[in-house]
Formats: structure tokens, sequence, C-alpha cells
């Protein structure tokens, strides 16, 4: 008789140990999945706003529902998830989530775990593309051409000028280079047209500041 007590009392510590265990585990779990899941989350909803530019989320709304739909992708549990928007700025790049998950224990009481994270996103300004005029001249100071480009581009070489009874020697630079302007063929983005383009030292002159060049005439 006292062995068959023994044996249920024994039998029921490891029926309660192991409850204890799995609960215990199942917690962490819980909140390991919670704590990842949430920080994935809010890091794709704000990469998305705020580095990738997918799309252009104007409003507190699409920024939650972004948020939303990737941590539905994220977390993969069939627990009750509870989700508090704690502060939202889509113009400052702020996201404040309060992420609550419940769940049932192998015991059958409720539990549940949270996780509170907040993401600020420094979001970079865009550059302004900086333009530079490249001007050519003629030899009385007339505007032959004059292009505005922006600053890393290559500069067309305008048409051959003419000037009675004198032949054209090329293009003299006054501002943004030196000595006489070449040309050189470069292909073209699509890759089927070359182009003649203005060149220093052989090689394509890229804009880099306000550029000026001159006829010279033999």
């Amino acid at each position: 008789m006292k062995q068959t007590v023994f044996g249920v009392v024994c039998m029921l510590v490891l029926t309660f140990l192991a409850v204890l265990f799995m609960t215990i585990h199942g917690r962490t779990l819980r909140q390991t999945e919670t704590d990842h899941a949430l920080g994935e989350a809010i890091d794709a909803a704000m990469s998305t706003v705020m580095e990738t530019k997918i799309y252009t989320v104007e409003t507190k709304e699409e920024l939650v529902a972004d948020f939303l739909e990737s941590l539905l992708i994220q977390m993969n549990s069939t627990s009750e998830v509870e989700v508090a928007v704690l502060n939202a700025d889509e113009e400052k790049g702020i996201l404040s989530i309060e992420v609550t998950e419940h769940y049932t224990h192998p015991n059958g009481s409720r539990g549940n775990v949270s996780e509170v994270r907040t993401v600020i996103f420094e979001k970079e300004e865009e550059k302004e593309a900086v333009k530079h005029q490249v001007e050519f001249y003629l030899s009385d100071g007339v505007v032959y051409k004059k292009y505005e480009l922006t600053e890393g581009e290559v500069c067309s070489i305008p048409a051959v000028p003419k000037q009675n009874g004198r032949k054209f020697a090329g293009w003299q630079f006054v501002i943004g280079g030196s000595g006489i302007a070449g040309g050189t063929t470069v292909v073209c983005a699509d890759g089927n047209v070359t182009k003649t383009v203005l060149a220093s030292g052989g090689l394509p002159y890229t804009v880099g500041e306000d550029t000026r060049l001159v006829a010279v005439f033999e």
C-alpha cells in the first residue's frame, strides 16, 4: 500500500514538474518569438518607409498597417496577439509599439508575454542635384552654345563654328580646364548609340564646375 501511495505521489510530482517545465519553457519560447518578431517587423516597416522607398507612406495609419503586415509574416504562432501603438510619426521616422501575445499553458491556464520596442530612423535628406553651366564662346565674346548639366555629367561638343576666311582650330578652356579641349567617343546608356563628347587630356571631361571655352581660329 505504501509503495502504491509512494508511486502515485512520485507520478504526481513528476507530472507537476513536467508541466512546470513545459510552462516555463513555453513562456521563454513565446517571449523570444515575440521579441524577435517585433524587432524584425518594426525594422521591416520602417525601412520600407525611410530607406527602400518602395512606395510612399503618407499617413500614420498606413505606417501602422505596414507594420502589422510585417508582424503577421514574422510571427508564426497561432496565439492571440494584441498590438498597441504607443507612438507613430511617419515624418520623423518614429515607431513605438507594444505587442502582447496571449496563449494557453499546458495546464490550461492563460499566460501572456509582451514586448515594447521603439525605433527612430534618421531619414537621409535627398541631396539636390548640383547644376553647372558650360558655355562656348566665339572669339568676339558672343555666346555660341550653352549647356546646363548636372555635376559629373559629360558635355556634348557643339557643331563647328565658322568664320570667314579662317579655319576652326578647337575650343580653348578658359575656366574649368586647361589647354585645347579635344573630343572622344562614348557609348550611350542604351549601349547602341555613340556620341562625341568634350575631352580633356584624352579623357571625357566631366563637369565639376562652371566651365567656359572660347573658339580658336587659325
